[in-house]
């Protein structure tokens, strides 16, 4: 077979869609060949949403050693790419990329990608990792998520949805520092370590005039595992949800998932807590301060009840 690089030029010469079409069903290799080509040649003016999810699992040809083509994940946000360089969709205001892999997000640091971010409305990104992916990990979370993609969505994007298959947290060098979307609606996060240094507390606190729908689903408190003893009043999750029901006045819906995500747990099983693990990437979910539990599980009823009365009276209002 002609080497991938050849296969591309070749194809880059065909201008019938439908021809492109039957070669991308003829294999892997040359279906990722054609597929950029085949999407500058689509024009959809009319694009308001790309909603993509790739597979949770699947075997990298690129993790194998061959080589021979792109991945699946890399070959469609190629495709994407070169489709946004030839005409970005003036309408489109929807993004969401589900299952992404950290080892294949290079086309996404094109710049036709980076320029479609400044129109968004809605962002949706859930990632994955593998242990073969920790350099790839770090740059994702402490580099271009927050430096690159999300600065460029403020201007206009209203719904936020950020999750990880793994607890993201300090060891990533993520930080919201500086981080504010005047028109922020609704944020879904999941698996984010409330740690001082990334600052999603405060994060959240800046966007009490817009905030409607807050969604956090495994997230989680730092400890110190060397100071488990009990101390008295606040300074758990109580101390967070107290907080947000007094300051999060716009808030109207409220979804809060606590227990595990882990394959091995039962899913009823729920922690609220981490441990910080300097051998890996992630944390270690820890039940060891059950002495919070009461005043946990009171503050974060609370705050249901506070946003439920919110709620209802913003119905009875519209």
């Amino acid at each position: 077979m002609l080497p991938f690089e050849i296969l591309t030029a070749i194809f880059e010469k065909v201008d019938n869609i439908q021809d492109l079409s039957h070669v991308q069903t003829a294999s892997c290799t040359f279906c990722a060949a054609a597929m950029p080509t085949a999407f500058r040649n689509l024009s959809l003016p009319q694009l308001e949403a790309v909603d993509l999810k790739f597979y949770s699992r699947y075997r990298d040809r690129l993790d194998s050693g061959s080589g021979d083509c792109l991945s699946p994940q890399a070959c469609i946000l190629t495709a994407l790419t070169a489709s946004f360089s030839f005409r970005a969709p003036p309408n489109l205001t929807s993004l969401s990329l589900y299952n992404l892999r950290i080892s294949n997000l290079s086309p996404l640091e094109y710049p036709p990608f980076q320029t479609v971010l400044k129109t968004l409305q809605h962002l949706q990104l859930s990632v994955t990792v593998k242990a073969t992916d920790t350099l790839m990990w770090f740059h994702f979370w402490g580099v271009f998520c927050p430096h690159t993609i999300l600065p460029l969505t403020q201007p206009a994007l209203t719904e936020l949805t950020l999750h990880s298959d793994s607890h993201v947290g300090a060891s990533s060098g993520l930080s919201f520092a500086g981080l504010d979307f005047p028109h922020l609606c609704v944020l879904s996060l999941c698996k984010l370590v409330f740690e001082p240094s990334v600052g999603v507390k405060p994060f959240i606190l800046r966007h009490t005039a817009t905030l409607a729908r807050l969604e956090l689903i495994a997230c989680r408190l730092p400890v110190d595992p060397w100071d488990l003893e009990p101390h008295p009043g606040p300074g758990g999750w109580d101390l967070n949800w107290d907080c947000f029901a007094a300051e999060l006045t716009a808030l109207v819906a409220l979804h809060v998932d606590e227990r595990s995500r882990l394959s091995w747990d039962s899913p009823s099983i729920v922690y609220r807590y981490v441990f910080p693990n300097p051998t890996r990437i992630s944390y270690l979910e820890t039940d060891a301060l059950k002495w919070r539990i009461p005043a946990d599980i009171a503050a974060l009823q609370c705050f249901h009840t506070t946003v439920a009365a919110r709620s209802e009276e913003a119905r009875r209002v519209s």
